[in-house]
């Protein structure tokens, strides 16, 4: 990755701006953040609120995305970056804080 970063000037930004790039990023961002917050649940503390606030994170980011014009876009999709940080967040708290219990060791 720092070589592709690395690289980008003599490239040129302008893959960056392309359409499908942003929404390769999107899912890309979507499908890392579920990897890491499914088996979680499933597998450590079984609480859906960081589930729900990344989905309402992904969700206004693909909304903003599609309907919303230029300038109100960038603050949805801000939020949206944000919502799937703090579900992040919230998912290692719970990580942390979660204990195997004495007849499962």
């Amino acid at each position: 990755m720092p070589f592709v970063i690395t690289i980008l000037p003599l490239v040129g930004l302008g893959v960056l701006a392309n359409e499908r790039t942003e929404w390769i990023l999107v899912g890309l961002s979507i499908a890392l953040g579920s990897a890491s917050l499914v088996p979680s649940f499933f597998g450590r503390h079984r609480r859906a609120l960081p589930l729900i606030i990344f989905v309402a994170g992904g969700g206004l980011i693909v909304l903003s995305r599609l309907w919303l014009s230029e300038y109100p876009e960038v603050f949805g999709v801000t939020l949206g970056a944000l919502l799937i940080a703090f579900s992040h967040g919230a998912n290692q708290r719970l990580n942390q804080s979660w204990r195997v219990p004495a007849w499962k060791t």
